[in-house]
């Protein structure tokens, strides 16, 4: 004797239709029980300062896309190099505390981030502490411009060295050691100045610029203020996860019940 199960999908939208009460009501509670796991999640703090990062282009001719958007890629470097961050870090020594979430590089880089925008580049921190929050967007904010700024003079001296090399008549010569590289040969070059030395200083220069070019301008649009509330961007995650888990709990035991 064998038992054939028919499923009638029309049937059980009549019937959960029928019991949309109690699976509203599910859903309800579950919502609530998520509402409260947020309450317990300690909040979240975003504070953020503005830098203004232009090219100047009354220093260069018209770029392509593509190098504008590896000059600027060059500019996201700095401002996430590890150097600009333990500089901020550093800088707010004293208003961190024990247990903090910003205490060390790998817990800043997992509660940072650069947007892009229109008006300037955002620097967005996260934190449970609002007042250490828009203290490191600041401090990462002073410390970004010391090193474009110093990025933007190397890059300077750079562009002089290329003059003084042209200027000491220069020229490419295969390597003393007889190999398959090549040098700079120097021929001439103004008084107190090495010719030899003119390749090494440009490429000391350039590696000190980090590939920030000359035709940039720097400057901070805004500093970051204490933020007064704090970005609840988990608690609506739960609360529509704990909504979403009830309705489906709700139609199994609507469904799952004896009519």
């Amino acid at each position: 004797m064998s038992h054939h199960l028919d499923f009638d999908p029309l049937h059980s939208v009549r019937r959960a239709t029928a019991g949309w009460k109690t699976i509203l009501t599910i859903a309800i509670l579950f919502a609530l029980i998520s509402l409260g796991v947020s309450s317990l999640l300690p909040p979240v703090y975003q504070a953020s300062s503005m830098l203004q990062v232009d090219i100047d282009y009354t220093r260069a001719a018209p770029l392509d896309d593509v190098t504008v958007m590896k000059a600027y890629e060059k500019v996201r470097g700095v401002l996430l190099s590890d150097e600009v961050l333990e500089n901020a870090l550093t800088d707010i020594m004293e208003t961190l505390e024990a247990g903090s979430d910003l205490a060390d590089l790998s817990a800043v880089r997992d509660r940072i981030r650069v947007s892009q925008r229109q008006d300037g580049w955002e620097l967005l921190v996260y934190s449970r502490d609002p007042v250490l929050a828009a203290a490191f967007a600041n401090s990462w904010s002073a410390s970004s411009l010391a090193a474009l700024e110093e990025g933007l003079r190397h890059s300077l001296k750079a562009w002089e060295w290329q003059g003084a090399l042209y200027s000491a008549h220069c020229t490419m010569a295969p390597a003393p050691d007889g190999g398959d590289s090549a040098w700079w040969s120097c021929s001439t070059a103004s008084e107190g100045l090495d010719p030899e030395g003119i390749s090494d200083a440009i490429l000391d220069e350039v590696r000190l610029s980090r590939g920030i070019l000359p035709i940039f301008s720097f400057s901070s649009l805004q500093r970051s203020i204490v933020p007064e509330a704090p970005i609840l961007w988990r608690r609506g995650t739960l609360i529509s996860a704990g909504s979403l888990l009830g309705l489906a709990l709700g139609c199994i035991w609507v469904l799952g019940r004896p009519e």
